[in-house]
């Protein structure tokens, strides 16, 4: 457990005496080590003679403690390799979020697409694959699924106290308030309430507890309010594509960016599948691999491209066209600092 005002210096002292002379000892073998942070909050050393392209892949090698069914082998990104004629983003163009992103860990490929209620959707067969997100609340909608990555992934980073949303349009709501006080919401949640109270101990149960609130008072509005709209030559992992239906105007729906893919610049364009070339049967520039949860919360998977034969890699525009009854959408890269 940790506290707010009693941090363990002691053992952080200890750590980083043990990762200095691991340092020490890599560089006396003459390679130049680069850090890592794996997904059980510690530190590995990642040389750099080893192919830039992969370094990110590397950093799975220990267990995530936090996945019950972790398998490197089934991460996001082994599960799902670049095309032929493609190679995903250098890891030096990607956010910590986004690589943790694309390297997350995959359930079984027989694993259904179900509500977090555990109701039957459909068979995996329609799916490109669910990631093995740990059990979130069984209300809410595709927007939902995001708080539950971000926390984690700020848990696995020890970036916490960082969990800061700017965006609600009356004050900005942060885990350090929720530890030092109580919010409530009134009837039709639309808006929130703090008032200073007993310090609480940061824990899994109290960090579950926060992610539930936060998801229960923000909207669409309110997360777009905290990121900046981009373009998609610009897309990269991480990012998010947020469509509106503009018939209804109220319906909206978020998707996740797993991964993106260039054209490499000397590929063999025979060899590229045919899905991934325009009109005139040029390639694509960029290719991407989308996730997303239903209304209501349901499995976070991968989405299956309309065009087969590609694995599940869609090209420019064909997510908007295979979730057209959500309408037009616009890509998004969110601004939370703990995610960079």
């Amino acid at each position: 457990m940790k506290t707010i005002n009693k941090p363990n210096t002691a053992n952080k002292t200890i750590s980083a005496l043990i990762i200095a002379g691991f340092l020490l000892l890599i560089i006396s073998w003459g390679i130049e080590p680069t850090l890592a942070i794996t997904g059980d909050s510690t530190l590995s050393v990642i040389s750099k003679t080893a192919d830039k392209e992969n370094a990110d892949v590397q950093q799975i090698d220990d267990p995530y403690e936090v996945y019950p069914r972790y398998d490197p082998t089934s991460s996001v990104r082994k599960s799902n390799p670049a095309p032929d004629g493609y190679s995903s983003v250098s890891a030096d163009s990607v956010s910590g979020f986004g690589l943790w992103l694309r390297n997350y860990p995959m359930r079984s490929s027989k694993e259904p697409l179900t509500t977090n209620f555990g109701t039957f959707i459909a068979d995996a067969t329609v799916i490109g694959g669910v990631l093995d997100v740990p059990t979130t609340s069984p209300g809410g909608n595709a927007r939902g699924i995001l708080f539950p990555l971000m926390h984690e992934y700020a848990k696995v980073t020890q970036r916490e106290m960082e969990l800061i949303y700017q965006g609600m349009g009356v004050d900005s709501v942060s885990l350090l308030r929720y530890m030092t006080g109580k919010y409530s919401t009134n009837s039709n949640r639309t808006k929130y309430f703090w008032k200073e109270g007993e310090e609480k101990t940061l824990d899994e149960d109290l960090l579950k507890r926060f992610t539930e609130f936060i998801r229960t008072i923000t909207s669409y509005q309110s997360l777009i309010r905290d990121c900046k709209e981009i373009a998609e030559s610009d897309v990269l992992p991480g990012d998010l594509f947020v469509q509106a239906d503009t018939v209804r105007r109220k319906d909206q729906h978020l998707s996740v960016v797993l991964d993106v893919a260039t054209l490499n610049p000397n590929a063999d364009q025979s060899k590229i599948h045919s899905a991934l070339k325009d009109r005139n049967r040029i390639p694509y520039q960029r290719i991407f691999l989308f996730a997303n949860s239903l209304t209501p919360a349901s499995s976070f998977h991968i989405i299956k491209p309309l065009k087969p034969g590609k694995g599940n890699w869609m090209a420019p525009g064909e997510l908007e066209k295979k979730l057209k009854h959500m309408g037009p959408g616009k890509f998004y890269r969110l601004t939370y600092p703990f995610l960079r």
